[in-house]
C-alpha cells in the first residue's frame, strides 16, 4: 500500500536476512518471516538569501550569516546563497534568521518559522535591501559687519543638486559626493565642519549603506571699506 507521508522503504528481507524481491516461496507446513523496514524521511528546508542593491550597496548574499534552529538541524549556521542552501532537520518547530548587517533592512518570508513534518520541504527567503545614506547640509552665516544675507542665499549643493539649509538628501552608498556652494559676493568662506565631512568647498564624502552625516558650512560677511584721498592744489 502507499507509504505514510514522511516514510521511505529501506529494505525487505527474509528469515535468513537475504534481500527479497517481493516473491516469497514457502513450503507446506513451514513458517517464513518477511521483514519490511521503513525509515522516517528528514524534513528539508531551503533557505534563499536575496540581496537588493538599488542605493549603491555592494554587499552580496555571502556577506550575511544565516542561523537555523530546530531539532537535529544538519547545518545551524552558514553563509547566505542566492541559489538557496538545503538544510535537513527532524519534524519539529523551527526558525530561520540572520546576523544583522548594518545598512540593510530585512524581511522574512512566511516559511522562515513554524513547524515542519517528516518528509516535508519548505522554502524560506530572507530579503535584504540596502538603505541609502543621507547628508544634511546646514548653512551658518555670520553677519557681524552689517551683512544681511540669509542661509539660503549661497547656492548650497550636495552632489551637484541644489538644497536648502537643513535639508536632508539621500545619496548612493560607496559613491563620492561633493559638498559645495556657489558663494555670495561680500562673504568669505570660513569652514566646513562635521564628523566625516570634507574640509574644503567641493570636497567629497563617501558613505556606507545607511550612514548619515551632517555638514555645516560657515561664511562671514566682509566689512566694507572706504579709502579717502586728499588732493591739494
Amino acid at each position: 500500500t502507499p507509504l505514510p507521508s514522511g516514510y521511505t522503504l529501506v529494505s525487505i528481507t527474509d528469515t535468513s536476512g537475504n534481500t527479497s524481491d517481493g516473491i516469497v516461496a514457502v513450503t507446506s507446513g513451514g513458517t517464513f518471516n518477511v521483514y519490511v523496514t521503513n525509515k522516517q524521511v528528514s524534513a528539508q528546508l531551503i533557505v534563499i538569501k536575496h540581496v537588493i542593491n538599488n542605493n549603491g550597496g555592494d554587499n552580496v548574499a555571502s556577506d550575511f550569516t544565516i542561523n537555523v534552529t530546530g531539532t537535529n538541524v544538519s547545518d545551524t549556521s552558514f553563509l547566505g546563497d542566492e541559489n538557496g542552501t538545503a538544510v535537513t532537520l527532524d519534524a519539529s518547530s523551527y526558525s530561520v534568521d540572520e546576523d544583522s548587517v548594518s545598512g540593510y533592512t530585512k524581511s522574512l518570508s512566511q516559511d522562515c518559522s513554524g513547524t515542519i513534518a517528516f518528509g516535508q520541504t519548505k522554502t524560506c527567503t530572507i530579503t535584504n535591501n540596502d538603505v541609502g545614506p543621507t547628508i544634511t547640509l546646514i548653512k551658518n552665516v555670520i553677519n557681524d559687519n552689517g551683512g544681511n544675507a540669509g542661509v539660503n542665499n549661497f547656492g548650497l549643493s550636495v552632489g551637484g543638486i541644489g538644497v536648502s539649509s537643513g535639508q536632508t538628501i539621500e545619496v548612493d552608498a560607496n559613491t563620492s559626493v561633493a559638498i559645495n556652494e556657489a558663494g555670495l559676493t561680500g562673504y568669505e568662506f570660513v569652514s566646513i565642519t562635521g564628523e566625516g565631512c570634507p574640509t574644503q568647498l567641493g570636497g567629497t564624502v563617501t558613505l556606507d549603506e545607511g550612514e548619515s552625516v551632517t555638514c555645516t558650512i560657515t561664511n562671514d560677511d566682509i566689512a566694507p571699506s572706504i579709502t579717502l584721498i586728499k588732493e591739494v592744489i
